[in-house]
């Protein structure tokens, strides 16, 4: 894996079928001793499968 000491954002493009991998991807940007806010952003196309995708996702929570 990555060690990404100097992020602070992180931008999702392609939303995933399980959270569990975007929620990773978050969480290797907010590290111990991070000096930034760590700010996370989640980009998709309304009317797309991508809102398929993310209503699969808010239905896990």
């Amino acid at each position: 894996g990555a060690t990404l000491v100097r992020v602070f954002r992180c931008i999702l493009l392609d939303p995933d079928w399980e959270i569990s991998r975007e929620n990773q991807a978050i969480a290797r940007i907010h590290r111990c001793g991070q000096r930034h806010r760590t700010t996370s952003y989640k980009l998709y196309c309304q009317g797309s499968f991508d809102e398929k995708v993310i209503a699969h996702q808010n239905a896990g929570k």
